[in-house]
């Protein structure tokens, strides 16, 4: 186990509430040693689809994450069973840290005892950095791809096309109401939401960065 003092390393957005030890590390391979073969099995039920290939809508299966060795977690990260494999997986795969509102008990001590550090943020505070985070992945996206030559309009499009259909899936694994009541309070955030947010600042970023590199444009990042 190395020595822990600081971490400076990328951060993988996992916002899924609930994750147990058998989603972090199936039972099936609990009978193995831990060697960094356990590290190749981290979520393998979640990252694989049934025919055993990676799903690409799985977050560290994304390039940008591979390597990351911080985990921004839903809240009761490590519920469950108390199985220690499930922290050997996860430091064999090179996460240091995972951030998340709550854990299970038994996990957060065992990860205290194998160099996993376990930080605790409130549940809003980790929907933001992991927004902060995705948000900073697309416009590495847009600037490493065919993306940026394209217009603005179409950039948006492709956006809003992509997060809508998702959000709508993410939302009951979120914990949100789902459908409610529309009150004038509601309708106002909708308006805001779609004409401030989602379209004219939206359109006003990709504007920028297809004409202006990224370094230019750290200061109004966030």
């Amino acid at each position: 186990m190395e020595k822990f003092v600081r971490l400076t390393a990328k951060a993988c957005p996992l916002a899924l509430p609930n994750v147990n030890t058998d989603q972090i590390l199936p039972g099936r391979y609990l009978r193995l040693p831990r060697s960094p073969e356990l590290g190749h099995l981290l979520f393998q039920d979640l990252r694989r689809d049934a025919a055993g290939n990676l799903r690409t809508d799985f977050p560290l299966n994304a390039p940008a994450w591979r390597d990351a060795r911080i985990l921004l977690a839903g809240r009761n990260f490590g519920g469950g069973s108390s199985r220690e494999a499930a922290v050997y997986a996860l430091y064999e795969a090179g996460i240091r840290c995972v951030i998340a509102p709550s854990f299970g008990d038994i996990f957060a001590q065992n990860s205290v005892k194998n160099g996993l550090l376990t930080a605790i943020l409130a549940e809003a505070d980790v929907l933001e950095l992991a927004a902060a985070f995705c948000w900073g992945a697309t416009t590495v996206l847009i600037k490493a791809t065919r993306l940026s030559r394209i217009s603005a309009h179409r950039a948006l499009f492709y956006q809003l096309a992509g997060s809508a259909p998702l959000l709508l899936i993410l939302s009951p694994l979120l914990g949100e109401p789902g459908l409610v009541v529309p009150t004038p309070l509601i309708w106002s955030a909708l308006a805001f939401q779609t004409v401030v947010v989602a379209f004219f600042s939206y359109l006003c970023w990709f504007g920028l960065i297809a004409r202006y590199p990224v370094f230019k444009l750290s200061a109004v990042t966030f």
